[in-house]
């Protein structure tokens, strides 16, 4: 279960900061400090999952972050944020 946890939250934090990246290049100010909070909610978690479980977190981590870069990207990328 802690895997799956560690796969969404992953998933989450990598597609918000995919999405700051795109608010600075498009320049939407209004969008950073909400995005910068949800991301540092997602960093503590990871870092306690990782402090719970062990080294081994790093596979769901980082097939959710990927999955989760990849959407932020085909979905923030066509609209302005």
């Amino acid at each position: 279960m802690i895997y799956i946890i560690g796969f969404f939250v992953s998933f989450i934090y990598i597609y918000l900061k995919a999405w700051q990246q795109i608010n600075v290049i498009k320049h939407n100010y209004k969008a950073v400090p909400f995005v910068s909070m949800l991301m540092a909610l997602c960093e503590v978690t990871t870092v306690t999952l990782i402090v719970k479980d062990s080294w081994l977190m790093f596979i769901p981590i980082g097939l959710g972050g990927s999955a989760g870069c990849l959407l932020s990207m085909r979905i923030n990328n066509r609209r302005v944020v």
